[in-house]
């Protein structure tokens, strides 16, 4: 877009603007094309604060400092009957925790526990990079031949993960789940405090 105020420079690939300050002709053409496409919404001058003020991640809900982070939680059977063998990976800037072997039923280890019908895995929020405030969950590998699904939660700041039957509703016992001798995958979106 051009007016009678604007001049193109060859030499330099950059824009001279008469009557407006002089920070204007470092701008290169790339910036001023950035600007352009901002289109017909105005930008105030506290939004513009807000922007610059950030120094993390843009989702921070009611209060600064909330992160939002993926992993995958990975249930596989236990190496002893009627035990599962837990472990989370890292998708993006979610945490990695540690394989728990033989967990049972209203049994704990490391940052897992499972609820005394073995139907709730809880993820302590020890190592999760801060208080638990909210998750989704998408059940991601499920070789179980039921259709199920995934209710993450929160209690006390750590994170919940329960499956259901899709057509009963009734609850999944996790380690009777894995029995098939495949691991079930979930993929959790959380957010933290911190």
């Amino acid at each position: 877009m051009r007016d009678n105020r604007t001049k193109r420079t060859a030499e330099a690939g950059k824009l001279t603007v008469d009557g407006f300050p002089s920070e204007l002709a470092d701008m290169t053409n790339a910036e001023v094309q950035q600007l352009q496409a901002i289109g017909a919404v105005t930008i105030s001058s506290a939004q513009w604060g807000y922007l610059g003020d950030m120094t993390g991640h843009p989702v921070n809900g009611d209060a600064a400092g909330r992160v939002l982070r993926l992993f995958r939680v990975v249930i596989d059977n236990g190496s002893n009957p009627n035990t599962i063998k837990v472990k989370t990976t890292n998708i993006w800037n979610g945490a990695a925790l540690a394989e728990v072997d033989n967990l049972a039923a209203a049994g704990s280890s490391g940052n897992f526990s499972l609820g005394a019908g073995g139907v709730i895995l809880t993820i302590s929020n020890t190592n999760l990079g801060g208080n638990v405030l909210g998750a989704i969950a998408n059940l991601d590998d499920n070789p179980t031949g039921t259709a199920m699904t995934v209710f993450p939660s929160t209690s006390a700041n750590n994170l919940l993960v329960r499956l259901r039957n899709a057509t009963t509703g009734a609850a999944i016992v996790l380690a009777t789940a894995v029995d098939v001798g495949a691991p079930i995958q979930v993929q959790v979106l959380y957010i933290t405090s911190g």
